[in-house]
């Protein structure tokens, strides 16, 4: 199923008609590159392989096409997929079909500003090297202006807008499901997405663009920062912010709402909000940040940091000999292949009871329960150390972490007084045999 290239290359007079019969399946292609008399109007007749003409299919108007300005409209309709326009100022609209639109003759961005609008259909619509506009209007299009000071408008559907080069102005569409895409910047952006404000970008092709209407942004395969700043009350759409940051050592910041960090590839820094807010790493070594609610992280491949906040987490580090510290409240924790090291810093890390104690699903010969930084005895004022007594009752010394039988697995109990009643407890599904060497105190 080819392609159908259809060249213009005519000395065109006013009010002539220029017929076209399709005879393939494929995508077809108008491409202006013929002269015209000035002031030019011609009607398109285009006629499909059935026999069925339409007699005004396309219609445009051409104001010299020599070179040094070109004007030209073309509307897209019936049969008709695809355009190219000149080196010039074109206006190309498509239709209801699926079109791939270049605003200039070839893919270099050569022309002048263009004015491209996507109508009906899933399109593909890439400016030039003008000051474009671009519309993609219904359907879910892929809109790039190239270089130039660009005005893209996503309009219905969930669009990819990429500006390219230049300081462009970008808006999604009204439901923010549009795309914010930097990803073929040859240098790290800065983008900061606030509320029903416009915010202006900082760095590589982000450089001086005016970004409005989106809540999904794709990073560079450089060192990008990519911020939530929407906090406290959700305005509708600003609670599900997704951050892809690509390639590069990336720092993401989630905001107010449920939002999904993407570190990709290099050593990330992902920040989580005041929502239940999931983090995932990939490859590299990343540093994962729980924020206020309950949130879910994953280091990916690596070997990662992760943290988690006030709320209950769920904690995994993936492939590598990764770090897990759970904070406040009662996590889950999974480390994952490797060997892996489980951090407790202060009693509110795990409590003692079923409703406040973190868990550690998977640990296994190799990993280590790190008790160094927290202090054995709340009664003096030095760090004290702990002692492991095994399985035996608690003493009344404080200080002692003892283990215990539970019906998942084995419970650690750690007292941090002179009772026998412990402040802190850790659960270990499915581990039944534990020794001392899996301590560090």
């Amino acid at each position: 199923m080819a392609d159908d290239f259809y060249v213009i290359n005519l000395i065109a007079k006013d009010g002539e008609t220029v017929s076209v019969q399709d005879t393939g399946l494929g995508p077809d292609w108008l491409v202006f590159t013929g002269g015209f008399e000035e002031p030019t109007s011609i009607r398109m007749a285009y006629q499909v392989d059935n026999g069925f003409t339409f007699a005004s299919s396309c219609s445009y108007t051409v104001r010299n096409n020599q070179g040094v300005l070109v004007t030209s409209t073309v509307i897209l309709k019936a049969a008709a997929d695809n355009a190219r326009g000149s080196t010039g100022e074109d206006f190309i609209q498509g239709n209801e079909l699926d079109n791939i639109i270049y605003g200039d003759f070839d893919e270099d961005g050569a022309g002048l500003n263009d004015t491209l609008w996507g109508f009906d259909g899933n399109d593909f619509i890439y400016g030039g090297g003008g000051n474009d506009e671009i519309t993609g209007d219904g359907g879910s299009d892929f809109l790039f202006g190239n270089a130039g000071a660009d005005t893209i408008s996503g309009g219905g559907g969930v669009d990819i807008i990429e500006g390219g080069a230049g300081g462009d102005v970008m808006s999604g569409g009204g439901d923010l499901q549009d795309r914010l895409s930097y990803s073929t910047s040859s240098e790290g952006v800065t983008i900061n997405i606030t509320a029903g404000e416009a915010t202006i970008g900082i760095g590589g092709d982000a450089l001086g663009d005016t970004i409005t209407g989106f809540s999904y942004v794709i990073g560079s395969d450089h060192d990008d920062i990519i911020r939530d700043t929407v906090t406290g009350t959700i305005s509708f759409g600003y609670n599900k912010s997704v951050f892809d940051a690509g390639n590069g050592d990336d720092r993401l910041f989630l905001g107010g709402g449920n939002d999904t960090g993407y570190g990709g590839d290099g050593r990330d820094e992902i920040q989580g909000g005041e929502g239940k807010d999931s983090l995932v790493g990939s490859s590299g070594d990343d540093l994962l940040y729980g924020g206020v609610a309950d949130d879910t992280s994953n280091g990916g491949a690596g070997n990662d940091y992760l943290e988690g906040g006030d709320g209950r987490d769920l904690m995994e580090g993936g492939t590598g000999n990764d770090t897990l510290f759970g904070a406040g409240n009662a996590d889950s924790l999974t480390g994952g292949a490797g060997t892996d090291v489980f951090s407790f810093r202060k009693p509110g890390d795990s409590g003692g009871t079923d409703r406040t104690r973190d868990t550690i699903t998977d640990f296994a010969r190799g990993d280590t329960i790190n008790l160094h930084a927290l202090d054995a005895n709340s009664a003096t004022a030095r760090n004290d150390d702990f002692v492991f007594i095994g399985r035996l009752p608690f003493s009344g010394a404080a200080g002692e972490v003892r283990l215990e039988d539970h019906v998942d697995g084995t419970l650690v109990l750690l007292n941090l007084d002179r009772d026998s009643t412990p402040e802190m407890s850790i659960l270990l599904t499915d581990v039944f045999v534990v020794r001392e060497e899996a301590f560090v105190f």
